[in-house]
């Protein structure tokens, strides 16, 4: 990065994950030429969530939900996927009233 004159890398570690910010020769140009782009993840996320759905036509663990998911991160898991199926009632746990049981399955309301 210094050999081309850009400025060095910022780096930012959570969890599991280590990020790397690098920047181009246009950062901090206002009238740079090109155009900042977003991806919607609101349609993956839905999509994801009926696949998950479909999962869960038998209980599952949360484990088995996040290996077919092809996700690590427990939290990430629990606040995009598992809270929201569950506030809404589209999934529901075998153990309601041991929500932290060691043996808590998920499985899709019919």
């Amino acid at each position: 990065m210094e050999a081309e004159g850009l400025p060095e890398p910022a780096y930012k570690q959570s969890e599991f994950m280590l990020y790397a910010e690098l920047k181009n020769k246009n950062w901090g140009v206002e009238d740079a030429s090109w155009v900042a782009t977003t991806h919607d993840t609101t349609h993956d996320t839905i999509h994801d969530e009926n696949k998950l759905l479909e999962y869960c036509s038998e209980p599952r663990s949360r484990k088995e939900m996040m290996d077919f998911m092809g996700l690590v991160n427990r939290k990430h898991f629990w606040e995009h996927y598992l809270k929201p199926l569950l506030e809404s009632g589209q999934l529901l746990m075998t153990i309601p009233d041991k929500p932290q049981s060691k043996n808590q399955k998920y499985v899709r309301k019919n």
